[in-house]
C-alpha cells in the first residue's frame, strides 16, 4: 500500500468527520461516530434542566441521536426539539429516522446551517442549547461570534452545554482526524465569558463508556432594561433588519458594505 494512498484515505476520513457525504465511507464513519457519542450526549442532557416544555436546539446533530435523546425529555409536554445541520446526507439521515416526529407532532424542526454566526432564530429563542463535540470545526477566529450568536438565540437564564471525550480525541489526533489544536476545550471555554456567559465550568463525569467531559454555562437573567417596551421593539425592529439583510445577501450573492457588516455584529 503506497504512502500516497494512505494519505488519501486518512485525508478524506478527516473531510468525512468534519462534513459527512452520502458514501460508504462518510456511513461507517457517522455510524461509529453515533455510537460513540450517545452516552456523552444523555451525560450532557442530564446536566441541563430540560422541562417537558423547553424548547431546545442540539448543533450539529449527525445521524440523530441527541435528537432522539432530547424528545423524549419533551414528548409529555409542549417542548420543541429543533436542530442545525451544514451535512444534505445528515440531514436526511435524521429526517427519515423522525418523519413521524417532525411532519405528525411538530415535535421537530430540522434546519441547515452552513455559518453559526447567522442563526435564523429570534433572539431569546431556546431554553437549552446543546452540542457533542463540534466545537472542534469552529475556526479560532469565528469563535467569540459563534458564541455571542449562540447567547443571542437563548433565553435569559437559559443553559448551553457541550459534551466530549478527551481519551477518544486522543485516538482521533494520533489517527490525523483532528489535531491538537482543534480539539483543545479552552479555546471554547475561554470565549463563553466574553460572548456574556457566566457560571462556566468544565465537569469530569462517569459514563458506561468511561469519562467524559461536559462545559456548560448560562445566559444570565435578564436586567430590569428588559422588560422595558420600547428598548424591546428596538431590539425586535433591529433583528428584522438583519435578517431581512442575511436573507437579501444569500439571495444575490452581493458583497456585504460596511454598514452592513456593523448590523450583522450587533
Amino acid at each position: 500500500m503506497s504512502k500516497r494512498f494512505v494519505e488519501l484515505a486518512f485525508s478524506d476520513l478527516a473531510n468525512q468527520l468534519a462534513f459527512p457525504v452520502k458514501s460508504v465511507t462518510g456511513s461507517a464513519l457517522t455510524r461509529w461516530q453515533s455510537k460513540r457519542s450517545t452516552p456523552i450526549v444523555r451525560g450532557v442532557l442530564e446536566k441541563v434542566d430540560v422541562k417537558p416544555d423547553s424548547r431546545l436546539l442540539e448543533i450539529g446533530y449527525g445521524r440523530g441521536n441527541g435528537i432522539g435523546e432530547a424528545l423524549k425529555r419533551v414528548s409529555t409536554g409542549s417542548g420543541v426539539v429543533f436542530g442545525i445541520e451544514r451535512s444534505p446526507y445528515m440531514e436526511e439521515v435524521t429526517r427519515k429516522r423522525f418523519i413521524l416526529e417532525e411532519r405528525e407532532q411538530g415535535k421537530l424542526v430540522l434546519d441547515r446551517c452552513f455559518d453559526l454566526r447567522h442563526l435564523a432564530y429570534p433572539s431569546e429563542f431556546f431554553d437549552v442549547v446543546f452540542h457533542v463535540d463540534l466545537f472542534y470545526f469552529i475556526k479560532q477566529e469565528s469563535m467569540l461570534d459563534v458564541c455571542r450568536e449562540l447567547h443571542r438565540v437563548m433565553k435569559p437564564e437559559a443553559v448551553i452545554a457541550c459534551g466530549m471525550q478527551i481519551s477518544s480525541l486522543d485516538k482521533l489526533e494520533k489517527w490525523g482526524l483532528l489535531t491538537r489544536s482543534q480539539t483543545d476545550p479552552m479555546r471554547y471555554l475561554h470565549n463563553l465569558e466574553p460572548a456574556g456567559f457566566e457560571q462556566v465550568k468544565m465537569e469530569y463525569l462517569p459514563s458506561p463508556a468511561g469519562e467524559i467531559q461536559v462545559i456548560s454555562a448560562r445566559k444570565p437573567a435578564a436586567d430590569a432594561s428588559h422588560s422595558d417596551p420600547d428598548q424591546r421593539m428596538a431590539e425586535l425592529e433591529r433583528d428584522i433588519k438583519r435578517e431581512m439583510l442575511r436573507q437579501t445577501l444569500v439571495q444575490t450573492g452581493k458583497t456585504p458594505t460596511k454598514e452592513d457588516l456593523e448590523l450583522l455584529k450587533e
